[in-house]
C-alpha cells in the first residue's frame, strides 16, 4: 500500500458555540489494501487566549499574597533559584515541578535567562518554556517579588516592577493551575504597556500562544486566561479503516467549539497505517473560532 493524503492539514472555521467539519481524503496508490487507525494526542498541544474584556473570558479576581507569600529577593535582569511546585504542572504536553521567576516580567520552567528585550512569540532569545505575563525591561530590584504554593495554584506575584528608562511601575500576577491553566491578572498598569509581551512559548522555537506584543492590551483590574487545549474539540470519524488498491475513503474532522473562547486552536492526527515507507502520518489541525 502506498498512502496519500488530500489536503496535508486541515483548517477549520467555527463560530463560538457550534460545530464545523471538513474531510480528509486518504487514497491508496500502492499493489494491496491500506489499513489505517486515526488518533487526536489526549496531552496539552496548545491554549485558547481569553480575557476579562469578553463575554465569556475570566474574571479579575487579585489573589493578595503579601501577608503569606515568600520573598524572593531579585536584582536587575536575573532569575530565581528554581522553586518547587506541589503538583506536577502539564504544559504543551511536558510536566514540570519546577519554574524560575525572572526580573524581566517572566517564568520559566527550567533554568534559563529572560533578557530586557522582548519580541513576538516564539522568541529565539529565550529557549526554556516560557511563561510571560509581562516581558518587558524591568527592574525589580526596587520592587518585591512574591511567590505563593497550595495544592493545586502556584501564584507569583511582581510588586512595583519598574519599567527602565520610565517612572511606571507594574503590578501584575502569573498563576498556575493544576490543570494547566494559566492565568496573568494586572492590578496596577502605570502609563502604556505597548513594551511588553504577553502569551506562553514551550522553546524558542514554538509552539506559543501569544496575547499581546507592543500593544496597550492590558490596564489596570484586567485578566488573562491561557486555558490548556487538549483536543477534546476535535473528533475523528471513522477511526479505523481499510482502502482498496486504487480508492480512497474519507475521514471526517469535527471542531466542536461549544466550551471554547473566540480565537485559534491547534493540534495534530496521527495516522497509524501499513504502508511500509510512511507508517506514521501526522496531520497538523488548525480551528479557528469566531465570536
Amino acid at each position: 500500500p502506498i498512502i496519500s493524503l488530500q489536503p496535508t492539514g486541515m483548517v477549520l472555521y467555527g463560530e463560538t458555540k457550534n460545530t464545523a467539519c471538513s474531510a480528509l481524503v486518504i487514497s491508496n496508490a500502492g499493489h494491496a489494501a491500506l489499513w489505517a487507525t486515526v488518533s487526536t494526542p489526549s496531552v496539552i498541544t496548545n491554549y485558547g487566549v481569553g480575557n476579562s474584556g469578553m463575554a465569556d473570558g475570566p474574571s479579575y479576581g487579585w489573589v493578595d499574597i503579601r501577608d503569606k507569600g515568600y520573598s524572593v529577593p531579585m536584582t536587575d535582569d536575573s532569575e530565581s533559584s528554581l522553586i518547587e511546585m506541589p503538583f506536577e504542572f502539564e504544559f504543551f504536553g511536558v510536566t514540570s515541578r519546577y519554574f524560575q521567576i525572572a526580573d524581566n516580567g517572566a517564568l520559566l520552567l527550567s533554568t534559563g535567562h529572560v533578557d530586557g528585550y522582548n519580541m513576538f512569540l516564539p522568541a529565539s532569545s529565550v529557549q526554556p518554556p516560557m511563561i510571560a505575563p509581562y516581558w518587558d525591561d524591568l527592574d525589580c530590584s526596587t520592587g518585591t517579588n512574591l511567590y505563593w504554593l497550595s495544592e493545586d495554584q502556584a501564584v507569583v506575584t511582581w510588586l512595583d516592577a519598574l519599567v527602565k528608562g520610565t517612572t511606571n511601575r507594574q503590578t501584575f500576577q502569573a498563576i498556575l493551575s493544576s490543570d494547566g491553566t494559566i492565568t496573568f491578572q494586572y492590578q496596577t498598569i502605570q502609563g502604556d504597556s505597548d513594551s511588553s509581551t504577553i502569551g506562553v512559548q514551550e522553546s524558542g522555537a514554538g509552539p506559543a500562544a501569544q496575547a499581546s506584543c507592543n500593544s496597550n492590551m492590558v490596564s489596570d483590574l484586567f485578566a488573562i486566561q491561557f486555558r490548556p487545549c487538549r483536543p477534546t474539540w476535535l473528533t475523528l470519524a471513522p477511526t479505523s479503516i481499510s482502502v482498496p488498491v486504487g480508492s480512497s475513503t474519507q475521514v471526517y474532522f469535527t471542531g466542536n467549539a461549544a466550551s471554547l473562547a473566540p480565537g485559534t486552536y491547534s493540534t495534530t492526527a496521527s495516522i497509524r497505517n501499513n504502508d511500509p515507507e510512511t507508517p506514521l502520518v501526522t496531520v497538523p489541525v488548525t480551528f479557528k473560532v469566531g465570536e
